[in-house]
């Protein structure tokens, strides 16, 4: 019940209707399995699923399970796509980083925002979960907003910010981007949606 709370909260809710309906409750149960820390436990769900369920997993299940476990949400800036590579900046740990994208990546150019979590194994490095695609139209505002933060909770927030307006986006479309991700504090659309067909 916690956490149903805490996504709609940081994260805004969407309708079943939605264009990115699937990307939402896929990325909650993501966040669920992974980050959320159970009230009583103070472990998230994939830790506990490996040590209950230890005895049944094969090695590489057991080692999915881990490079799970070790993934977080992180926001990079793509230098280059060929094919279902993509070679970025992870802005966070400001480092170059190549690695095989699971979903279509027609869309992403030089410039763009991703934000997704990465999986390390010895035979490869793959992006996991959602692929949150941002435009490099908004690059201005997410260097400035970079610049301010001081702490991991900060670049958390930032995540759940930049989906949250990702999502905005998609219903908003009419919107300049520069509006819809502008962060004024307090600041909400003022303009109605467009309907859902």
């Amino acid at each position: 019940m916690r956490a149903k709370k805490y996504v709609p909260k940081t994260v805004g809710t969407v309708v079943e209707e939605h264009p990115y309906f699937d990307s939402w409750i896929s990325g909650f149960f993501e966040w669920y399995l992974i980050d959320y820390k159970m009230v009583k436990l103070g472990i998230p769900p994939v830790y506990l699923y490996q040590r209950v369920f230890a005895d049944t997993l094969d090695p590489r299940e057991m080692e999915f399970l881990q490079e799970m476990e070790k993934s977080a949400l992180s926001l990079f800036e793509v230098q280059s796509v060929s094919g279902q590579k993509i070679k970025a900046t992870d802005l966070y740990a400001d480092k170059s980083i190549e690695f095989r994208s699971h979903e279509n990546t027609a869309l992403i150019n030089r410039g763009d925002f991703v934000v997704t979590r990465i999986l390390r194994s010895a035979q490869k490095v793959s992006s996991f979960g959602v692929i949150w695609h941002l435009s490099g139209e908004i690059s201005s505002i997410v260097n400035k907003r970079l610049q301010t933060m001081k702490t991991p909770l900060d670049q958390e927030m930032f995540l759940y910010e930049l989906i949250k307006r990702k999502a905005q986006s998609e219903v908003y479309s009419h919107v300049p981007l520069d509006q819809i991700f502008g962060w004024k504090t307090g600041a909400e659309i003022k303009v109605q949606p467009r309907k859902q067909k």
